[in-house]
């Protein structure tokens, strides 16, 4: 059931981000990715081939597990420069951007990273942890963020499984041509603009 209320629900609270937060959210993000089911599979098959390659004396068959821990491998570096290249973005929106975090029993379990500009605000980041989404925490940040920039327009880049929570939320597509040149040049290279307009 997807919780679109404008109160938080029991146990959960909302406060600023600081800079120590950091940390939390990185977790969150890494250990999110990491978890996930097919990583780990494919991370304990390499470990498994790798001690199998270590045990057979047979040349051919060292050969055969040697190529197929590399396609292994060739899977999960990805991943993890990935997780670091989100570490990089973070750290670094950190700097510019404010922060709102929603904290359930004392750990951070979903956050925002916005930015007011001259003429408009931009949500950079937004997540809830897994096992507390549908409870209305990403809406509740999203209403948050709107009451906070003061009627400034709201761009950002939504993810296509995102779509329908942000519309709901009464975000639209943007015209190419009403959008600021940073996110009409992203909207360009095929991007999923959305922007909040108040009345």
């Amino acid at each position: 059931m997807n919780n679109t209320s404008a109160y938080l629900p029991s146990g959960y609270i909302l406060r600023t981000g600081r800079h120590k937060d950091i940390w939390g959210i990185i977790k969150i993000y890494y250990f999110e990715l990491t978890n996930h089911m097919f990583f780990r599979l494919i991370l304990f098959f390499c470990i498994v081939l790798i001690g199998l390659y270590l045990l057979i004396t047979d040349d051919i068959t060292k050969l055969i597990l040697l190529i197929i821990a590399i396609g292994c491998l060739a899977i999960i570096i990805p991943i993890i420069i990935l997780i670091l290249l989100q570490i990089l973005s973070i750290i670094q929106e950190s700097k510019t951007s404010e922060m709102l975090m929603i904290e359930y029993r004392q750990k951070v379990v979903a956050f925002s990273i916005f930015t007011h500009l001259k003429n408009y605000s931009e949500i950079k980041k937004l997540h809830v942890k897994y096992n507390h989404r549908h409870k209305g925490l990403g809406s509740y940040l999203v209403r948050t963020i709107i009451q906070k920039v003061n009627n400034q327009p709201i761009y950002l880049l939504a993810a296509p499984k995102a779509l329908h929570f942000y519309i709901r939320l009464k975000f639209v597509p943007i015209p190419r041509h009403k959008l600021p040149k940073i996110y009409s040049k992203a909207s360009h290279q095929g991007f999923i603009v959305l922007g909040f307009i108040s009345k």
